[in-house]
């Protein structure tokens, strides 16, 4: 495997990998995420003009779908609200890394629908770079299913849910401002004692 050479200093032998959000993706996100939202909020009083000028008042009977349209669009616009406001709180409000490897172990950062959590070398069966749509920087467990049961309900659900993509811990590459090849190749050159006591695998 070749060894990652820093060019803009930003990785350094004998300190911390260090990842950040890229911002970029994040403000697409909240852009699309806030039109979305602003479409929904002006489709109810929309659908009730509409209503009203090409049949007037609604039946009895139109009642029941009617209110359980305006259930689902409620759902909609609290649902995108929501993924809105982590975007923004987790990508651009805040600027922790996202990443952060060293002696100790991986730290990764909370995602929208996703929490964040710390796995020590001795816990990790192997770091390796995945392609499933996108591409991601997988973290296997030794033993997932002990590691899963650390994680609360929904989160230990998506994240068995999403272990299709090879890994239940994982980050997608557009969430981070470095390539995954290059995160892989600093491990690789920093921190193989590390691997190497804990027999850990690293595969590009």
């Amino acid at each position: 495997m070749p060894v990652y050479t820093p060019q803009n200093g930003q990785f350094a032998p004998g300190q911390e990998i260090v990842v950040y959000a890229k911002r970029t993706q994040a403000i697409v996100r909240v852009t699309i995420c806030v039109i979305a939202l602003l479409v929904l909020i002006l489709l109810i009083p929309t659908m009730l003009i509409v209503g009203f000028m090409t049949s007037g008042a609604p039946a009895p009977s139109d009642i029941p779908p009617l209110i359980f349209a305006f259930v689902i669009i409620l759902a909609g616009i609290a649902f995108i609200s929501w993924i809105t406001w982590r975007t923004a709180s987790d990508f651009l409000f805040n600027r922790q890394p996202i990443l952060r490897i060293n002696h100790e172990g991986i730290t990764v950062g909370k995602v929208p629908m996703l929490s964040g959590y710390a796995i020590s070398w001795a816990e990790i069966g192997a770091v390796f770079s995945s392609r499933y749509l996108y591409k991601y920087f997988c973290i296997l467990p030794k033993n997932p299913d002990e590691y899963l049961a650390r994680f609360k309900g929904l989160d230990r659900f998506n994240r068995r849910m999403n272990s299709v993509i090879g890994a239940p811990l994982y980050m997608p590459q557009t969430y981070l401002d470095r390539p995954i090849e290059e995160i892989i190749n600093a491990i690789y050159a920093w921190y193989v004692n590390e691997l190497a006591q804990n027999r850990v695998q690293l595969r590009p």
